[in-house]
């Protein structure tokens, strides 16, 4: 069975792969865990949110990263990791893979790899 630290990596990578992340320099280009540039911003943005999740009182082994994009916002990019309580994750019919869909809970993270700074919100 796979540690949760090993099940957070592989679904941000999933979903990395799945959406892929733009490249500030280009606004056409798509990057992919192949450049060490985006997979290293990547892990740093994934780092700086959990930090900020653990700093806010919560346990980081009750979360799963379910999204991280690298977004533009106001005037620059960023990144928007989501957390979502484990508990609030269906669990697949075989009971060992997680869906990364439920309901409510969501921490949303933007972080801002220029500046080192995060920002916290949360859903519903």
């Amino acid at each position: 069975m796979l540690s949760k630290y090993w099940l957070v990596m592989i679904t941000v990578i999933v979903a990395i792969l799945a959406i892929g992340c733009e490249k500030p320099e280009t606004s056409c280009s798509k990057c992919s865990l192949s450049q060490p540039k985006c997979a290293d911003e990547l892990l740093e943005a994934v780092n700086m949110a959990t930090s900020v999740v653990v700093n806010q009182g919560h346990l980081l082994e009750d979360f799963t990263v379910v999204s991280a994009q690298q977004i533009f916002h106001q005037g620059k990019y960023i990144w928007r990791i989501t957390l979502k309580p484990s508990r609030l994750l269906p669990q697949a019919v075989d009971g060992d893979a997680i869906q990364p869909i439920g309901k409510g809970g969501e921490i949303f993270v933007n972080v801002d790899l220029a500046t080192q700074q995060t920002q916290l919100t949360f859903g519903e």
